[in-house]
């Protein structure tokens, strides 16, 4: 057994109080977790049956007994700890690892005892009458218009610190959770939603616990009152538990319709232009002298106010809370990642640290990484070259089918694992992503004696079913391609999972049929605004998941991304030229599901292969320009696609025929790279976006190499290009 049921461990739970019981399920969940990882099959029956029975037998107890009956508020915390230690033990006596007489030893309640026996046979056969009784609400918290929030302003610090609120957010309502029914009533808290169960005599009263005492309070955190909540705790329908083991999907889809907003503040205030926020001209602005107050607030040294003050204000004068406080918690984050978090009162900081912006960049950029990089950025320009911008993408990244799934789900076992095995390969995918790209920007910076600069990539949130983060414009390629083979060993478990009795054939089958994320990448210069970034890539983003969903490929799993690149400015016309939805049946759906970066069961993509052989020959190098005159060909106005592939064939043969030796090595590399077309495509008006993605990825990678090259001040000689080795490396050569 694992170390969570040692005898030892299992004992302990007799005499167990609230918390130790909180930390014993928290262990449960963690070996699960670990199980998951390592595709442990023998020992996780086990553990869901003690993750997930629990609950329901407390839930049961709860009801049979009265326990809540009349209660106006919050109960016992003892009482309650009674009755989640009898649930448990009668669960270990079931499994074998307690005796009878250990818990009538134990347990002063014994009729307790035989009532929660007899409830968990009927859980394990799936019948009996007591099944039937409305016991339960499945209860959801949840932070309003997430995506709103985040792209209010378009700047990057707004984006990260509305980011890193959300996602504590739903931390604090998970310690509410736990704090006051205990943590096995959790199913899942990740990105802005908790999702637990709870008696319904007091799920009102837990939701305005969890409003008054956590997300709401200053103490445990401050400022969260910007974020808008919503809840069913007062308006959610109660359910039986035959509902939660038969028709789960559809209890969670009900209790969705049933969300109500907890906080919306219902007067709207117009506003003269004058006393607009000058950074989101949305809200009220509040002058620097009321807004320093915030700050005050979360700094430790009256001394550091100012300094903190004045990086949030940007250089405004005027600014609402929203955009004050959001600020505040990027410069917070960034300062607590670099080792400057002593400026912070110790109860900020740890709200912080509860962020996945911060757990992902802790455990991607270790300490023997860490001391390679001066800083993390904080401001977009931070990332600028002297007199030259740098290239900088937003990644959105969707699980395929997800949200599908988890609705679809039959019985309790199907979400709580759906949520598990999406929470794991969302973050074993970024967590690979991230590994290969710092991995190729130190060779980089040790290549080329650059020194220390900022860590190239950086998380806004990894949640369960998406993420969103920020990386440097030439290594998208490389984060996608290993975010891949991340994600993929955590699917490649999944499949024996499927082999335990708990789960129903409707999950079993639907996760027989292709599972995947998408990705929408949206690259510009630092100065492009971070809202065109954000909106660009979320129309990205729906562009790939419908090309995928249409072209109906057989694959069993894999991730996609298109790519929007816009380098000099912020282009409206270009994403709804790269964006539009063409009509047409697969065939089509198929050929621009070939102009995305994918890696899935089928092998390397077509776009992937191309940039092997522009990139990885030693000799006779392609570069972007040349493959963006061959979409323009296809892009001329009044000529038919097939005249422009007879013009690109007949300038390679030109090239073939040429005395310069470069040229000819060249010409040979592109005509390998027509013939990955023509399998990959078929010739129409379709054709450019082939070469428009191949393009872009080389100009990126060019754009880095010519500020990278370019000669020291008082140096004479041309830049230099990168050497091959380091050349190769971009497109995973």
């Amino acid at each position: 057994m694992m170390g969570v049921f040692s005898l030892k461990r299992v004992r302990e739970v007799l005499r167990a109080g609230f918390d130790e019981l909180n930390r014993f399920y928290e262990c449960v969940e963690s070996d699960i977790r670990e199980c998951l990882r390592r595709g442990d099959i023998e020992k996780m029956g086990d553990l869901l049956e003690v993750r997930l029975y629990s609950p329901l037998v407390s839930l049961y107890l709860i009801w049979r007994r009265g326990l809540l009956s009349g209660c106006s508020g919050l109960p016992s915390r003892e009482r309650l700890a009674e009755v989640r230690r009898v649930a448990l033990c009668s669960v270990l006596e079931g499994l074998g690892l307690l005796s009878e007489n250990e818990v009538f030893s134990s347990i002063g309640d014994r009729e307790l005892f035989v009532l929660a026996r007899g409830f968990l046979e009927c859980l394990k056969r799936g019948c009996g009458e007591e099944l039937g009784e409305r016991i339960v609400r499945l209860q959801l918290f949840e932070v309003g218009g997430k995506q709103a929030l985040v792209s209010r302003t378009g700047g990057f610090a707004d984006m990260r610190g509305a980011s890193a609120m959300i996602d504590i957010a739903s931390k604090l309502a998970a310690d509410a959770v736990s704090e006051i029914l205990g943590s096995e009533f959790l199913l899942s808290s990740e990105a802005g939603e908790t999702v637990f169960l709870s008696p319904p005599e007091i799920a009102g009263s837990i939701e305005e616990a969890i409003l008054r005492d956590y997300v709401l309070n200053h103490e445990k955190c401050p400022y969260l009152d910007v974020l808008l909540f919503r809840g069913n705790g007062a308006s959610g329908i109660d359910v039986s538990v035959e509902d939660l083991l038969k028709r789960f999907g559809q209890v969670f889809l009900a209790a969705l319709l049933t969300l109500r907003d907890l906080n919306l503040d219902e007067g709207e205030e117009r506003l003269e232009a004058r006393f607009l926020c000058r950074n989101c001209r949305n809200d009220r602005g509040l002058e620097s002298d009321a807004l320093l107050n915030f700050a005050r607030r979360v700094v430790s040294s009256s001394s550091q106010v100012n300094d903190v003050h004045l990086a949030v204000m940007g250089g405004h004068d005027v600014l609402c809370k929203t955009c004050y406080v959001t600020r505040l918690y990027a410069k917070a984050l960034i300062d607590i990642l670099s080792g400057e978090g002593r400026r912070y009162r110790e109860r900020f900081v740890e709200c912080l640290k509860k962020s996945s912006a911060y757990r992902v960049l802790v455990e991607a950029v270790d300490e023997a990484k860490r001391e390679f990089y001066k800083n993390y950025v904080y401001n977009l320009e931070e990332y600028d070259y002297d007199g030259k911008l740098a290239i900088f993408g937003l990644v959105y990244g969707d699980g395929d089918r997800f949200g599908t799934l988890k609705k679809s789900t039959r019985n309790i076992f199907d979400f709580y694992f759906l949520s598990l095995f999406f929470s794991e390969l969302m973050g074993r995918g970024v967590k690979e992503g991230f590994s290969r790209v710092l991995d190729l920007d130190l060779y980089l910076a040790e290549s080329m004696k650059l020194g220390k600069y900022l860590v190239p990539v950086t998380p806004l949130f990894v949640a369960g079913d998406d993420f969103l983060l920020g990386i440097r414009g030439e290594y998208v390629y490389v984060f996608v391609k290993g975010y891949y083979e991340g994600a993929r060993r955590v699917y490649d478990v999944l499949r024996s999972f499927l082999k335990l009795p708990y789960f129903s054939d409707d999950m079993r089958k639907l996760l027989e049929e292709r599972i995947g994320v998408s990705m929408g990448v949206a690259v510009g210069k630092t100065k492009v605004p971070g809202v065109f970034l954000y909106d660009a890539s979320r129309r990205a983003l729906r562009f790939t998941k419908e090309v995928t969903k249409r072209s109906g490929k057989k694959f069993k799993f894999g991730v996609q991304a298109s790519l929007i690149y816009s380098k000099a400015r912020a282009s409206w016309d270009l994403v709804d030229k790269l964006t539009r939805i063409p009509p047409g049946g697969s065939e089509i759906y198929d050929q621009l599901f070939s102009s995305l970066i994918y890696f899935n069961d089928e092998g390397e993509c077509p776009v992937s292969l191309a940039l092997k052989e522009a990139l990885c020959r030693s000799e006779g190098r392609i570069k972007g320009d040349y493959v963006k005159e061959i979409m323009e060909e296809f892009l001329t106005e009044g000529r038919h696609p097939l005249m422009a592939f007879a013009k690109v064939l007949s300038d390679i043969a030109r090239g073939l025929r040429g005395e310069r030796e470069e040229a000819v090595y060249r010409a040979e590399n592109m005509k390998r790279v027509m013939r990955i077309f023509v399998r990959a495509c078929k010739i129409n008006e379709h054709s450019w976006r082939w070469f428009y993605t191949i393009a872009s990825i080389l100009d990126i990678i060019e754009d880095r190499e010519s500020v990278e090259g370019i000669p020291k001040e008082g140096v004479v000689g041309r830049p230099r290009e990168f050497e091959y080795e380091i050349l190769k490396r971009f497109v995973g050569c």
